[in-house]
């Protein structure tokens, strides 16, 4: 059920977004607040966040930072991925393209 916004009476909807920075292994989960339905998402891939806004609370010894955006909509890649390929023969072994093998 998405909560209605006091100020416009819309609906507003609560979208996770996984973010990760470059070079770091971890990767979070912040919540996204924003007004409408989004339409035209995937799970996994890139999206665009449109007057994206954060907010500082302090609520009874809690804190943290409530997200807002005026909307989410799909990124397009600059450049379609990469594909690999397997050298003829590797498949029998086992061994992805790319993967590194275990131990020195």
């Amino acid at each position: 059920m998405a909560k209605i916004d006091r100020t416009t009476g819309q609906p507003e909807y609560l979208v996770g977004i996984l973010a990760k920075l470059p070079g770091d292994r971890r990767a979070f989960v912040i919540d996204v607040r924003v007004p409408g339905e989004p339409s035209g998402l995937v799970e996994g891939a890139p999206v665009l966040l449109h007057g994206l806004t954060g907010s500082p609370w302090d609520l009874e010894g809690r804190s943290g930072v409530s997200y807002r955006a005026d909307a989410i909509t799909p990124a397009t890649p600059t450049t379609p991925p990469a594909q690999v390929s397997a050298p003829a023969g590797d498949t029998a072994s086992g061994r992805a393209a790319g993967k590194a093998g275990g131990g020195s």
